[in-house]
């Protein structure tokens, strides 16, 4: 999940083969990756979707397999989203993929980014979790919960996505509402039913 296009910083002590994370899906002795392979052949048998993604490799990986998948079960989604690359932000709209982000008070917080700074460097700690950049890019944003990683409260998750710092806070309380409710819905194909209120 946490894959990284560039290496982890020299700090963290890694090899030479863990210096840029690990693939889950690819054989050690051949090198060849089953991960487009595995999320077509899912796709097509009906299944969303569904890939955990913290560095910004891995995000290009699931955007390449779904790519390759049939799109008709979905929207299929990718959680997490600690990073991603900015070649690969307009993918999520054009292919209709749900960038789905937790958002918690501690993975937001100046001593969280100082934290990831030593890991990934501080260029890429200052552009963590990228929600409102996505938003800007046309893609459908879901807020989910961790738990019991992070807290359950929805008023939290709203305090925080509107107040957002360091970082760019989400632009409106009704647009972070949505993200809560209706596009949640429409991530689960159950927004004939559920994550609005009609009057």
């Amino acid at each position: 999940t946490a894959a990284l296009y560039d290496p982890y910083e020299p700090e963290m002590g890694l090899s030479r083969r863990e210096q840029l994370g690990f693939e889950y899906f690819v054989n050690e002795s051949t090198g060849i990756s089953s991960l487009n392979e595995v999320a077509a052949e899912l796709s097509f048998q009906g299944f969303q979707l569904h890939f955990h993604v913290a560095g910004d490799r891995a995000a290009g990986l699931a955007l390449d397999a779904i790519a390759g998948s049939n799109l008709l079960p979905g929207p299929h989604r990718l959680t997490h989203l600690y990073l991603v690359d900015d070649k690969d932000r307009a993918s999520f709209a054009s292919s209709n993929i749900v960038a789905d982000f937790q958002l918690a008070p501690s993975s937001l917080s100046p001593s969280y980014v100082r934290e990831m700074s030593g890991v990934i460097g501080t260029d890429r700690a200052s552009e963590l979790l990228p929600a409102t950049e996505l938003l800007d890019e046309g893609a459908l944003l879901t807020i989910s919960s961790d738990w019991d990683a992070d807290t359950l409260s929805p008023l939290v998750k709203l305090q925080t996505v509107l107040t957002r710092n360091p970082g760019q806070p989400i632009p409106d309380i009704d647009t972070a509402i949505e993200m809560m409710t209706i596009n949640a819905a429409r991530l689960l194909q159950h927004d004939d039913q559920t994550g609005s209120v009609s009057v």
